[in-house]
């Protein structure tokens, strides 16, 4: 799911100036392709790592932000829900039969994703405890990276790798042809999303992958 509504956010308040902008703005030339990784060295300073043991550590950092999430409901999205209406057993997380507990986990992981995707999280409480169970099992960790202005040249490719969750960033130019490439689910959190067709030049590989915030 790509939400067309970009909404702001403040990029100095969390770096505290520490870094000059210099570095972490980013331009891919026309015919040049780049991988956007924690691993790469490039960019491997600009990541933050986060360990997160409950729901609302996740929602901090991948979830809507207040003013996003006050227009998506303003606009009436329909958000349906996929999970069971039954939760899953917490013993269930942790049982030595394989299929019991990938099923549990599965499905937490599922909850998990619905809890930060929606711009609702209340309609996904009752799974809270499960999830914090579920993340503090797994000893989850999520991978973000800050930049700030983005831009990718004509015939240029952005490819976000699949183990960057969030994606934070002043302004993103896509010109012409150019294209950022998720290869796993993500979230956007920018001040502006500027092109032709700025939306059509961002693609996921996976299906409901990415949201701007």
């Amino acid at each position: 799911m790509l939400l067309a509504k970009v909404m702001k956010k403040d990029v100095s308040a969390r770096t505290g100036g520490e870094d000059s902008v210099y570095n972490k703005n980013l331009r891919v030339e026309s015919g040049e392709t780049v991988l956007l990784s924690p691993e790469s060295g490039r960019f491997q300073s600009l990541y933050k790592e986060v360990h997160p043991r409950t729901a609302d550590e996740v929602l901090s950092v991948l979830g809507f932000s207040e003013s996003a999430a006050k227009a998506v409901r303003a606009h009436k999205c329909c958000e349906g829900s996929t999970l069971p209406a039954a939760l899953v057993v917490p013993e269930d997380l942790t049982s030595d039969d394989n299929a019991t507990r990938l099923r549990a986990r599965k499905l937490a992981y599922q909850a998990a994703r619905q809890y930060v995707m929606t711009a609702d999280p209340t309609r996904f409480m009752h799974w809270k405890a499960i999830i914090d169970q579920f993340l503090d099992v797994t000893k989850a960790v999520i991978h973000w990276v800050e930049l700030e202005d983005i831009d990718v040249e004509n015939g240029g490719t952005l490819i976000v790798s699949a183990n960057t969750h969030a994606f934070y960033a002043n302004n993103v130019r896509i010109h012409g042809t150019g294209r950022i490439v998720c290869e796993g689910n993500i979230t956007f959190k920018v001040n502006s999303l500027q092109g032709i067709k700025p939306l059509s030049g961002i693609i996921s590989q996976v299906s409901t992958g990415v949201k701007a915030v």
